[in-house]
Order: structure tokens, then C-alpha cells, then sequence
């Protein structure tokens, strides 16, 4: 997974405009990626700025438990295509919750509305007026608040999220734009059983496709994914070794383009970046500028949309290999598999006023599936 300001582009091929569906034989993505040298340096700056601050006592002795992040859902319809119902959604926010259920990261639906606006339905892409024009009118909440956009994707797309820094400097872009029939149980074969939105979501927390940066170090800067060469296609009944040596690619990861029914699982050291995405010490607020330690956020601001619990562990349910970058006062306790963050973030936050590598876009796309074999 690489440095690219996500666009991030799943492909689907869809035919909306016939009860037939088409799902994509493959999918591609193109890439513009960032010198791993700028992204180590904005790396090592964060990180040493929040040890500094954890030594100098600035930073508070806990660690995260728990975020549970308000999401609003905008249904984007052509007056006949695109509509769901309340149960569609539902399903999809339960889905979305069972991926991350890991992670003490939660997610709850404070919102739903429905658009009738055939453009932003079919027009819709990373970039466009139509996109700009739909955010700055839809978006709603904070930035902690996750939005989601459904909308018929006619150049064969499943979806795109921004990166966490980025809302800095656009805060009313960020959000997912997804394919409205990626839902759980949708016409789409093979993916529709919601994962899509995981995916993207981990892109909206920081998270880099399991395969970015190929068999180069530092790959995807999670340090318990195997090295791959090249996204996963399909469900693989054996996991291939796409760079040699360097282990059977993780194809159940949801950080990887496999079908929906393979992807079930982050790494540990992918949900050590997600919680570090959302606490830094005793900082309840990182997609934004951080509140003073033991001063309550104000109702109504972004801080109080951002539900955190304090405690002085944090269970991980995974037997993954945990981070090997972690410095020892972060590493888990033998028997207990916790650990503490002390306020020490390994990927740039969200909101961050630090230095990070210029946005640019990736997608992620496929081409409509041909009735030729592959």
C-alpha cells in the first residue's frame, strides 16, 4: 500500500441501466506513488515529535479502548435506480462493524437522507464538479464524522475514500464515494457482500493496499503483511508467493483487491495503525486539532462526536505477528497479548498540522467483464 492521497478505485463493472449486473473478470489499478524517502521523513518526524512530547510528560500514561465514529449515509438516486432501503444500509454498517470489531473501533448511523440528482448519480468520479457539487452540499458532521456517498459508478468502478491528512486542507472532500450496489446481498457477483466499504474505510484510516510498493521495501508499512508483487484476483485456493521468499501473499486481507467472500481479517499491526489513528496519548481527537488534556470538548463540537473510552490496556483478538517497529515500552505483555501506545502514532493523523507527502490520487478500477474467456 503506498503514499497516494487515495482515490482509491475498487472496480465493478455495472450495467445499471439493466436489471443484469455485470461483475469485473479482474481488477487494475494505477498508481501514482510518493518517494519512499518523503514518506519516511514525514514518518520519522511524527514519530519523534510524539515521543518528545510522551518524554517531556505532555502526553498522558493510556491507551485507547474504544472511538465509536458517527457515519452519514447519502443515497444518491436517478428517481429510479440507486434507491435503498433501510435494512440495505443497516446491513452495511453491521458488516462494516464486524470488520473492525478488532480494532475498538466502532461505527453507528447518525444519519440517512435520501438525493433524487440523475448527475451526481452517473457523473460522479475522483475530481469532477459533480463530486465537489454533491460533498459541499451532502456533507455533514465533524471530522471524525465518516460520510458515505452511493452512487452509480458508469465507468465500471466500486469506490474511492480520502486519506486521514487530507482533511486538513479539504475537509469537505473527505469522505467514501461508493458503488450503491456493493451492499450486502446486491446484484453485483462476488462483490456484494459489503466489503467494499471495509476496504475503503481502512484507506480512510490511513490503511495502503496489502501490495503497494510490490516487493520493495518498505512495501506498505505494515510490518505483518508478507511482501506482494501484485493484488490479489479472485480467491486463490492457495495463497501464491507473488515475491519470492517473502511469503504466501495475505489473501484474506482487506487491504487486498481478492473477492469479498476471501476478505476477512486485518493484521495486528494494521489495527495497531487504525487505533493509532484515533488516540495519541491522551489526544481524543486526531482528525483535528487536539484538545488540551483533562479539558472536556464542548458539546456539539467535533471532539464530542467522537465518543473515546480511557483505560490503561487494550486487547487485540488477533494472533498476527504484532508490529516489529514498535519500541520495547509499546510491545505486548506475553501473556496477555496488550500493549500500551503511550501516544506514539506510526502513521501521520488525521487533521494533522505535520508535514505529509503532497496528496496525490490512486484508483483502483477492472474492466467490465467479457464474455470471451480470460
Amino acid at each position: 500500500m503506498q503514499f497516494k492521497s487515495l482515490a482509491v478505485i475498487l472496480g465493478a463493472a455495472l450495467m445499471v441501466a439493466s436489471p443484469v449486473f455485470a461483475a469485473p473478470a479482474t481488477r487494475t489499478c494505477g498508481n501514482t506513488e510518493v518517494a519512499p524517502a518523503d514518506v519516511e521523513q514525514a514518518l520519522s518526524a511524527r514519530v519523534a515529535a510524539a515521543r518528545s512530547a510522551r518524554t517531556s510528560g505532555s502526553t498522558s500514561d493510556l491507551a485507547f479502548t474504544s472511538a465509536s465514529i458517527p457515519v452519514y449515509y447519502h443515497v444518491i438516486t436517478d428517481g429510479t435506480n440507486g434507491r435503498l432501503t433501510s435494512s440495505q444500509i443497516n446491513s452495511q454498517i453491521s458488516v462494516l462493524n464486524q470488520g473492525y470489531s478488532g480494532t475498538g473501533v466502532s461505527f453507528y448511523l447518525a444519519g440517512t437522507e435520501t438525493t433524487v440528482n440523475s448527475n451526481w448519480f452517473n457523473n460522479v468520479n475522483q475530481g469532477t464538479s459533480a463530486e465537489a457539487a454533491m460533498k459541499n452540499t451532502l456533507r455533514k458532521g465533524g471530522a471524525n464524522a465518516l460520510n458515505v456517498y452511493t452512487v452509480n459508478f458508469t465507468g465500471g468502478l466500486l469506490g474511492y475514500a480520502t486519506f486521514p491528512w487530507s482533511y486538513a486542507s479539504a475537509p469537505k472532500n473527505d469522505g467514501i464515494v461508493l458503488q450503491w450496489t456493493s451492499y450486502p446481498g446486491g446484484p453485483i457477483s462476488n462483490y456484494n457482500q459489503g466489503k467494499t466499504l471495509v476496504h475503503e474505510v481502512g484507506h480512510w484510516v490511513g490503511l495502503y493496499h496489502t501490495f503497494q510498493g510490490g516487493c520493495s521495501s518498505p512495501g506498505d508499512y505494515v510490518d505483518d503483511t508478507p511482501a506482494q508483487g501484485q493484488p490479489t484476483q479472485g480467491c486463490p485456493t492457495t495463497a501464491p508467493d507473488t515475491c519470492s521468499g517473502g511469503g504466501a501473499d495475505d489473501i484474506k486481507n482487506y487491504m487486498n483487491y481478492s473477492y469479498d467472500v476471501c476478505l476477512t481479517r486485518f493484521t495486528a499491526a494494521s489495527v495497531f495503525e487504525v487505533i493509532n489513528d484515533f488516540a495519541s496519548g491522551c489526544e481524543p481527537l486526531v482528525r483535528a486539532p487536539p484538545p488540551v488534556c483533562g479539558i472536556d470538548a464542548p458539546p456539539g463540537s467535533a471532539a464530542a462526536a467522537l465518543s473515546i473510552s480511557a483505560a490503561p490496556k487494550f486487547q487485540i483478538p488477533h494472533t498476527d505477528v504484532l508490529p516489529a517497529r514498535a519500541n520495547a515500552a509499546e510491545l505486548p505483555d506475553a501473556t496477555s497479548r496488550t500493549f500500551r501506545t503511550f501516544g506514539t502514532p506510526q502513521l501521520l493523523t488525521r487533521g494533522s498540522s505535520q508535514s505529509a507527502p503532497t496528496p496525490r490520487e490512486h484508483m483502483r478500477s477492472a474492466p467490465p467483464q467479457q464474455d470471451s474467456p480470460r
